[in-house]
């Protein structure tokens, strides 16, 4: 998918929507985007939506990192 489909931005919406905390890292998986475009791609959504990123544990992969969020 190229970066900036509409796809893009309602598949990260839809992942974050669950409630989950994620990493940059299960995002990219998730997506199948590059890391770029996932950064993009959530300060874009972050303009109309408010994203939280903080130090957590990842619900993906239980790790500790910042996590990113729909709050």
């Amino acid at each position: 998918m190229a970066t900036g489909d509409p796809n893009d931005y309602s598949l990260i919406v839809t992942i974050l929507a669950s409630h989950t905390a994620l990493c940059m890292r299960c995002l990219v998986k998730m997506t199948a985007l590059s890391p770029d475009d996932v950064e993009r791609l959530l300060r874009k959504i972050g303009e109309m939506f408010r994203i939280e990123s903080a130090t957590a544990i990842c619900d993906g992969c239980l790790t500790e990192r910042t996590a990113y969020r729909l709050v």
